[in-house]
């Protein structure tokens, strides 16, 4: 039996993982570090039970209460114009391990100038901060593994769509917060499935309907 020769494909061979690659955070360490504190302190402001978690694992936190802001906008500047380079020079898809660090960065420093100033902000730091004002974001999926989609029967559940890994341009909403999650191939897949599980709803009831009355 005769056998195939296959080239090489570098997009699957980089999704097989690359856990062993340098990290974003060595590109910066001050900066990406001074986000890091952010990050715990924001959590730790929202939510009562991670400030415990915080303190009982000493996490890198700057103050007892609050979020200090000290420093804060730069950091923020210098890691989106990191993380938003990478976006652009990066073969897309991502590996998972790229997906994973990118957004965790990327949504950090979105919400420390969210923090800091707003969402206009935001979006024109992000857009500074991008290689020809265009600032990039990953496909990860839905936010929610499940959400409930209201049908002419009363609400179902349906399950969340995974992401691609894929960079897409994200959109000027100015003042709104609307980063998005899947790139918009993914979206109309998404769309798709949720009209079409209604829609086998909606021939479901007609049949139960068709059938009741027949009797």
């Amino acid at each position: 039996m005769a056998h195939t020769h296959r080239e090489p494909d570098p997009i699957a061979e980089r999704l097989n993982g690359d856990e062993n690659a340098p990290r974003l955070y060595d590109r910066c360490p001050a900066a990406f570090a001074r986000l890091e504190i952010f990050y715990y302190e924001w959590n730790s402001d929202l939510d009562e039970s991670y400030r415990a978690w915080v303190r009982r694992i000493r996490k890198p936190i700057s103050q007892k209460t609050g979020v200090n802001t000290t420093g804060l906008l730069e950091a923020a500047k210098e890691v989106a114009a990191i993380v938003q380079h990478e976006l652009h020079e990066l073969p897309s898809p991502l590996t998972p391990f790229e997906v994973h660090e990118r957004w965790h960065w990327r949504r950090t420093y979105l919400n420390a100038l969210i923090h800091h100033g707003g969402n206009q902000l935001a979006k024109e730091v992000e857009a500074g901060a991008a290689p020809n004002g265009e600032p990039l974001a990953i496909c990860l999926g839905s936010t929610n593994l499940r959400e409930r989609v209201m049908t002419v029967r009363g609400p179902i559940t349906m399950y969340g769509y995974g992401g691609c890994g894929r960079t897409f341009p994200d959109l000027p909403f100015g003042r709104g917060r609307r980063w998005p999650r899947l790139c918009p191939k993914c979206a109309l897949q998404r769309t798709n499935l949720k009209n079409k599980a209604i829609r086998e709803l909606q021939r479901r009831v007609a049949r139960s309907i068709a059938a009741h009355t027949s009797h």
